[in-house]
């Protein structure tokens, strides 16, 4: 407990270091005689990581197939997640976690999950379920018979924004990226 305080007074001591640094580079003064420099309005710091899930624990090797990849999966979203909070508890400073967990297999080079994660966003999104925790926070994933499949490396997934989903939650409907509406999930003809 008491660890778990001084970390995170030392982020936030290092976090009030960066943001000081800041406005010092900003601050521009000539000579010291005008202070005249930037004025800050915003700052954001995006943190990009990627990297390999853990492959299942060696007391669960004798599992039928079927529960090891259940296994595999629980493990991936709890690791991502426990990982995130660290991550998040770890740097302050950081705004946004750009995310990308590949497949435990060397060999293979299939990105599992991948999407932005907003610290606002992690912080208020309290559910229980881990997958529609990780999928409400933005991370992309393919679970298919409770197997997680590489994601379509031409990026040609679409994300769905919070706000869709909420409204599609709801049976309302939503403003689709090409302006038609959206109802109950079905795309609008537009004629």
């Amino acid at each position: 407990m008491i660890t778990r305080f001084l970390a995170k007074l030392g982020a936030g001591l290092r976090a009030r270091w960066v943001r000081g640094s800041i406005n010092q580079v900003l601050a521009m003064n000539r000579y010291e005689v005008r202070r005249d420099g930037l004025s800050l309005v915003q700052t954001s710091f995006r943190l990009a990581i990627t990297w390999r899930a853990r492959g299942i624990h060696p007391w669960d090797g004798d599992l039928a197939a079927d529960r090891k990849s259940v296994r595999i999966v629980e493990q991936t979203f709890s690791d991502t997640l426990v990982a995130l909070e660290r991550l998040f508890m770890a740097l302050p400073e950081v705004d946004v976690i750009d995310l990308r967990v590949l497949d435990a297999d060397a060999r293979k080079h299939g990105v599992l999950l991948s999407g932005l994660i907003s610290r606002r966003d992690f912080e208020a999104c309290r559910l229980t379920s881990s997958a529609m925790r990780l999928r409400l926070l933005g991370l992309n994933f393919n679970l298919v018979n409770s197997r997680l499949e590489p994601l379509n490396p031409s990026g040609s997934e679409r994300e769905i924004p919070s706000s869709e989903i909420t409204a599609r939650h709801r049976g309302g409907s939503v403003e689709s990226p090409r302006g038609m509406v959206e109802e109950r999930g079905q795309p609008a003809i537009n004629g």
